[in-house]
């Protein structure tokens, strides 16, 4: 009796354990469904927002153009006979460049992302620092649009309680690798878990996670594998 008892016990603790196991994997999926549809959906949306500065920047560019055409052919049927309009126009020639002047890294994406934050970057007085090179990021163009607005939002957080700050970005091939790097003010704003979803991203591609701190500077970017290719 004893026996059958001790082995009735032994299958209710299984069981329970079993259900237990069970919900607990239940909400695991369930959780990893809501986290993807979630991912999706900030895709979705940086991939309207990507286009839309692109268009803006595209905009910017052809308004700058024109711009500048009317102002040479003005100063053109001038032909020097009013220095004054010769002055203006030069320095209107010269507001407009410094004003739309677009930030040149090499990378598109780069440029579009760093456009989108200029307001930013400029309120905070963020002093920037490029390295320029011509190869683009092998991710898609959203997935690498993704990952660097998560990447920015940390640097404005870590740059807004100073009167000034350095933003250096260094980005290319090493070792056919694609890389990028961002460093900026070591701060207490900085969260591992926003560094996290960085992470979370690029899960779907070979990649080695940039994450350091060194005397008074953090280091964030991400490197891609070989395997990538």
């Amino acid at each position: 009796m004893n026996i059958k008892l001790y082995i009735m016990i032994l299958c209710i603790i299984i069981l329970t354990i079993s259900i237990y196991k069970a919900i607990q994997y239940i909400n695991t999926v369930h959780n990893q469904q809501l986290e993807n549809q979630m991912i999706i959906q900030e895709l979705k949306l940086n991939n309207k927002n990507y286009l839309q500065v692109e268009h803006s920047l595209k905009v910017l560019s052809k308004s700058q153009h024109d711009n500048l055409y009317i102002l040479e052919h003005i100063k053109k049927l001038n032909q020097n006979q009013n220095t004054l309009i010769d002055n203006f126009i030069d320095e209107q020639i010269n507001l407009l460049n410094k004003k739309t002047n677009p930030i040149m890294t090499g990378n598109t994406t780069l440029d579009y992302i760093l456009y989108q934050y200029s307001a930013q970057i400029e309120q905070y007085h963020i002093h920037l620092s490029y390295t320029k090179d011509a190869y683009q990021c092998p991710l898609s163009k959203n997935i690498y649009y993704t990952v660097l607005n998560k990447m920015m939002d940390i640097v404005i957080d870590a740059c807004q309680d100073n009167e000034s700050s350095l933003l250096s970005i260094q980005h290319g091939f090493i070792d056919q690798q694609f890389y990028i790097k961002m460093t900026f003010p070591l701060s207490d704003h900085i969260h591992q878990e926003d560094i996290h979803l960085i992470d979370l991203q690029l899960r779907d591609y070979p990649h080695i996670l940039i994450n350091e701190r060194d005397v008074n500077v953090y280091i964030l970017g991400f490197i891609l594998k070989k395997e990538l290719d």
